[in-house]
């Protein structure tokens, strides 16, 4: 892209060119762009895939997924500054409880060959960062499956399933939940998926059937700040099942 052309997209959304933030070094950004209005951000404060103001309605969504890019609030579209962390909130107990019908906890367990790890760096479909107010978050292209079972993994839970090894996905939460619950909800229409979820407490959470449904959830109160580890797994063995995972306050 020129400068000139740079230039009047700054101008046309009331920005000086200070505001954009630099695109990575990149062989061909698209125009127009192909993936537009599919929840992600293919702009260079996302995905780098296109060329800015040629993806609007994904960036100029801060709930869009932006993956490694700068995000939402580094774009041409944003007009206020990232919103500043609230204190972790203090939970009576100091632990979380998941409220939803089905839903089982594990103190221990994981990490062993083949299990479930949450020290693993490298999740599966990346990380999101969520404050509180903002709603809800689609994770973008995950899958569903794996090929490690979880039967040996968290002695006497009687849990089942199939899994991989390191997080589907990593979710951070920060501030204080006006609602004092999260809900984690994924859907297959292929597959009767299982999740399973290492909260911000060190807990184990684990659904397989939700509401009379072959999906999953699991939901929250009180809500901590901090990371919590996803797998998306399937109760038979399978793996690469199209799935949408969502995250509600």
């Amino acid at each position: 892209m020129t400068y000139f052309s740079v230039r009047f997209l700054s101008m046309a959304f009331g920005l000086t060119l200070a505001g954009l933030a630099a695109a990575p070094a990149q062989a061909q950004l698209y125009n127009p762009c192909p993936y537009t209005n599919d929840g992600d951000c293919d702009e260079p404060n996302g995905l780098n895939l296109c060329e800015w103001g040629t993806d609007q309605v994904d960036c100029s969504n801060p709930n869009s997924y932006h993956a490694d890019g700068p995000g939402f609030f580094s774009g041409i579209y944003a007009q206020t500054q990232a919103p500043t962390p609230t204190p972790t909130p203090t939970p009576s107990g100091g632990t979380m409880t998941a409220v939803s019908p089905g839903a089982f906890v594990h103190g221990g367990g994981g990490g062993t060959s083949g299990c479930p790890n949450y020290a693993i760096a490298n999740t599966a479909f990346g990380a999101h960062t969520m404050f509180a107010g903002q709603g809800s978050y689609r994770v973008p292209r995950i899958t569903a499956g794996g090929r490690f079972p979880l039967t040996n993994c968290f002695p006497g839970t009687g849990w089942r399933g199939f899994t991989i090894t390191r997080p589907d996905f990593r979710f951070f939460y920060q501030g204080v939940s006006q609602t004092g619950r999260i809900t984690f909800q994924l859907t297959s229409a292929q597959v009767d998926t299982v999740l399973l979820i290492n909260t911000p407490d060190g807990q184990w959470f684990f659904n397989d059937d939700s509401n009379g449904t072959f999906n999953s959830t699991l939901t929250f109160a009180p809500v901590l700040q901090g990371q919590y580890d996803i797998w998306t797994g399937a109760y038979n063995n399978s793996s690469n099942n199209p799935a949408e995972l969502w995250v509600y306050e």
